[in-house]
Formats: structure tokens, C-alpha cells, sequence
């Protein structure tokens, strides 16, 4: 995003970036990128990216109920934006989502049909009775 005030130019950047790197590494190189072309960049506000292996009893403990609870193999995705678990350590992501489903993911219209919400529900549940040791 660019914005310009009082004839400066200001802009902010959003960088995602893989758990095999820091972001002082990004910096770096975004700063020297910048100042090649005369521009200067700072840091504002940085983030550490959030990753919880799949091989945690945590994890293994989602995907065993997923696996019950739809009777189809689950597997862990990645993805680069946020989610409402990237402050908190070991946390995942999880529910369902059926395969060749367009549910309008954040768009216009974005839906969920009533007996899939009612199968995510029922597999939050478990997921809550597993991981509390019933």
C-alpha cells in the first residue's frame, strides 16, 4: 500500500515468508533492494512465521479425528496467510472442508451448507473430547 502526504511517499509491505529464513534476513534484503533504487526502508511491525510440525501428538491427535469422524485420510496443508492461531504456539488450524467444494472463501456469498456445518461441528466436539482425555 502507497500513500503520499505532503509530498512523501510512504508504503507499507506485506511479506510472507517460509520458517527457513528470519525476518531479519527479509529485512536485510528488502533494505538493500530499496536503497539500490535511493529508497529507505524501515521495520514497523515484524512477525516470526507460525509453524507447528505435524508430527506433534497435538496434530496427530486432529488428524485421528478428522480420519474417524469423515472415514477419509487427513493430511496437514500450509498456508501463507494468517490465521486466528499465529500468536499461539503449537496451535493449528483445523476443521473441514470437502474436496471440489466452492464455497466462496472470503468472497461475496461465501457459504457452508447446513449438513456441513453440522459434520464440523460434530468433529469439533470430538476434537474436544480427545485432546481433554474425555
Amino acid at each position: 500500500m502507497l500513500h503520499v502526504e505532503n509530498g512523501m511517499l510512504t508504503g507499507c509491505v506485506d511479506i510472507r515468508f517460509p520458517v527457513c529464513t528470519t525476518k531479519e534476513a527479509v529485512l536485510e534484503q528488502v533494505q538493500a533492494a530499496f536503497a539500490a533504487k535511493g529508497f529507505r526502508c524501515e521495520a514497523r511491525i515484524q512477525s516470526d512465521p507460525h509453524h507447528t510440525p505435524k508430527d506433534t501428538p497435538f496434530v496427530q491427535d486432529l488428524l485421528a479425528v478428522y480420519e474417524e469422524q469423515t472415514g477419509t485420510k487427513g493430511e496437514c496443508i500450509a498456508i501463507g496467510g494468517g490465521t486466528y492461531v499465529h500468536d499461539i504456539a503449537g496451535g493449528v488450524a483445523f476443521g473441514m472442508e470437502y474436496p471440489d467444494w466452492d464455497y466462496h472463501m472470503h468472497g461475496d456469498d461465501e457459504f457452508l451448507p447446513l449438513e456441513q456445518l453440522e459434520e464440523n461441528t460434530c468433529m469439533m466436539a470430538a476434537a474436544i473430547l480427545r485432546i481433554c482425555g474425555e
